[in-house]
């Protein structure tokens, strides 16, 4: 906890090391060493907090694939009116190929998010950079507080960018794994599930379980089957 602290500390310190650097008209050099710190700590607190959240928080993103395949899966037990073949069938080439598209269609809805805040974000800060080769900006006494703030908004943005992209990268690579639990751990288990319930009452679990939010791939599907009665809503 106190290194992930330490970050936005050593961050605000870079930025103020840039001022000085400037306004007392000192060589142009540990300003751009500042800005390049800078944007590598930015970089890494992106990355991190894209991890934690791909990891822990990425709920929506699941909810999405989750009801996905669990609203096939109920279609099928509709059309089929029995649980064993319903689950064979979503453990087809077919049934991936499909959610796999659904996966994609999540991942590619963070790109134009990513493209624009790295565009920004790093055109913003490519021209504070060639703005320390400038010499009569060294003179504006306005220039060093301009420069930090140039710094720090395109720093945000390509941070932003950074973020979506490791978030979408992280999304996909957590969805594909829920979708190989489903098919190999969850169909199985519904495969071989002995139950008393009716398929319009395994439909009814299914889409609720579908609908559900916070973690998981739906791996309670199969709990809920063999649920008591009285215990099931």
């Amino acid at each position: 906890m106190e290194e992930i602290l330490a970050i936005p500390i050593v961050m605000i310190g870079l930025l103020y090391m840039i001022y000085p650097s400037i306004h007392d008209k000192k060589s142009p050099l540990l300003a751009f060493l500042c800005i390049v710190f800078f944007v590598g700590m930015a970089a890494f607190a992106a990355n991190l907090y894209a991890a934690v959240r791909t990891t822990y928080l990425g709920h929506p993103e699941w909810a999405v694939e989750r009801a996905y395949f669990l609203g096939m899966f109920a279609d099928k037990l509709a059309e089929t009116n029995d649980l064993k073949s319903a689950a064979e069938f979503m453990q087809t080439e077919a049934v991936k190929e499909q959610t796999l598209h659904c996966i994609r269609q999540i991942v590619l809805s963070f790109r134009p998010k990513t493209i624009f805040y790295l565009s920004v974000g790093g055109l913003i800060l490519l021209l504070s950079v060639i703005s320390l080769r400038i010499k009569r900006f060294a003179g504006n006494k306005f220039y060093p507080f301009l420069l930090v703030f140039f710094v720090l908004a395109g720093g945000i943005l390509l941070d932003l960018g950074i973020y979506f992209g490791q978030y979408a990268s992280g999304t996909d690579k957590t969805l594909k794994n829920f979708l190989r639990s489903q098919q190999t751990y969850l169909m199985k288990e519904l495969i071989e599930t002995k139950t008393d319930l009716s398929i319009p009452e395994i439909i009814r679990l299914t889409r609720k379980e579908a609908g559900s939010s916070g973690y998981g791939y739906g791996g309670n599907l199969s709990l809920r089957l063999q649920e008591k009665p009285e215990n099931r809503k």
